[in-house]
């Protein structure tokens, strides 16, 4: 689709590394999840899927929702499987950004001293978590995030795919804005 967001692939996205590292390993995964994800899920007792991850790292778009068969078996042609992988990611329904995931179940509002019921929200990366912490929420607004990876991250109020950025993301971060990210990866990893 025309107005479907471009991306510039990471190694550290869901797609590409583990299936040409290890196809056997990712025929045997049942779901994959960021672990933001993944403890969200736990203090609610139900799986959810993040529009933060699934925007930033599945190429999850809110509008068009994820890519074509096509797109995926061109990402990875020797593993024509890859194209059934994929379909891992998309069964659980994208929670946005500032939605309430759920409620924190009795076990872990005892193990965590809080109430039964506590409100839960939906979690972010990092980097994107970070746009709301500098208060960098109008458009035009820009930041960049060092830590792991380093990301720089704009806020804007208009769409267009751009050359050269990662990616594209509407309301994967601010709920009404489209974010562009590039970035240099495993920071960390090269600097330590």
């Amino acid at each position: 689709s025309r107005n479907m967001p471009k991306y510039v692939l990471q190694s550290n996205w869901y797609y590409g590394p583990t299936m040409e590292q290890d196809p056997d390993l990712c025929r045997e995964t049942d779901l994959y999840m960021e672990a933001g994800e993944w403890l969200t899920s736990l203090l609610v007792g139900r799986k959810i899927k993040s529009s933060s991850f699934a925007c930033f790292k599945s190429c999850y778009d809110i509008q068009e929702g994820y890519p074509s068969d096509e797109y995926f078996a061109a990402l990875l042609p020797d593993h024509p499987e890859f194209v059934q992988e994929m379909h891992k990611l998309t069964e659980l329904p994208v929670m946005r950004i500032g939605q309430r995931a759920g409620t924190l179940t009795p076990e872990y509002a005892e193990k965590l001293g809080l109430c039964p019921g506590t409100f839960v929200g939906v979690p972010s990366g990092d980097a994107y978590a970070s746009i709301a912490g500098m208060s960098a929420t109008a458009s035009g607004d820009m930041i960049m995030m060092l830590g792991t990876s380093s990301s720089d991250l704009m806020n804007s109020n208009r769409f267009a795919n751009v050359s050269g950025v990662d990616a594209v993301i509407r309301d994967g971060i601010l709920p009404d804005m489209v974010t562009y990210e590039a970035g240099q990866y495993a920071t960390g990893d090269m600097l330590g």
